[in-house]
């Protein structure tokens, strides 16, 4: 592991208490590859089942990826859309 890495993880420990993506084993649902813990990785998508039903009725799942496997799969017209990896066309939360 080279300096910044072991930094970058000693900090990711002591700040979250957790262990960085790579070691909890995250496997990117696109490529199968598994998934560093370095900005802006790793993301999941959350697909919700029956969206349209009440609460009760719906089930949901999280699934991780690399933001780029994910990119590489969306639309050119959801790609217009995309504001993830650019903060100037994030809204505050």
């Amino acid at each position: 592991m080279n300096k910044l890495k072991q930094l970058l993880y000693m900090l990711w420990l002591k700040l979250t208490g957790k262990p960085a993506a790579e070691e909890l084993g995250f496997m990117c649902c696109f490529c199968n590859e598994s998934i560093t813990s370095l900005d802006p990785d790793p993301s999941d998508i959350n697909v919700i089942a029956n969206i349209d039903k009440p609460k009760d009725q719906q089930a949901d799942q999280y699934f991780y990826c690399h933001l780029q496997c994910l990119k590489n799969k969306l639309h050119k017209n959801t790609l217009e859309h995309f504001v993830l990896d650019d903060p100037s066309k994030q809204k505050s939360r």
